[in-house]
C-alpha cells in the first residue's frame, strides 16, 4: 500500500468517519477502516463507534503487547472486530 492509495481511500471515506480518523492518536489505515466498513456494512455513525472501539482495544494492547526489536510494540492479541460490531450494533 502506498501513500497515494492510502491518502485516496481516506478521501473517499465519509467526513464524519475522516474527522474521527484524523482526531485519533493511533494511525489506523483508512483501507483497512474501508474494508471494514463494507464487510460489516457500517453506517456512517456505526462507523465512527467502530474506530472508538478500534481505539479502545489498541489502547488495551498497548498495555500488554510485547516490546519487539526497535521501539516497536507487537500486540498480544488481534482486534476481535465482529465483537466490536456486534457491540456497536447492539446500541442502536
Amino acid at each position: 500500500m502506498n501513500a497515494a492509495s492510502e491518502m485516496a481511500a481516506f478521501d473517499r471515506l465519509p467526513a464524519a468517519v475522516r474527522a474521527r480518523l484524523a482526531a485519533s492518536r493511533f494511525d489506523f489505515k483508512a483501507v483497512t477502516i474501508a474494508a471494514d466498513r463494507r464487510a460489516h456494512r457500517l453506517s456512517v455513525a456505526e462507523t465512527v463507534a467502530f474506530i472508538g472501539e478500534m481505539e479502545a482495544w489498541a489502547a488495551d494492547a498497548e498495555k500488554s503487547a510485547d516490546c519487539g526489536d526497535g521501539n516497536r510494540l507487537t500486540p498480544a492479541k488481534p482486534p476481535r472486530v465482529d465483537e466490536m460490531v456486534e457491540r456497536i450494533r447492539n446500541s442502536y
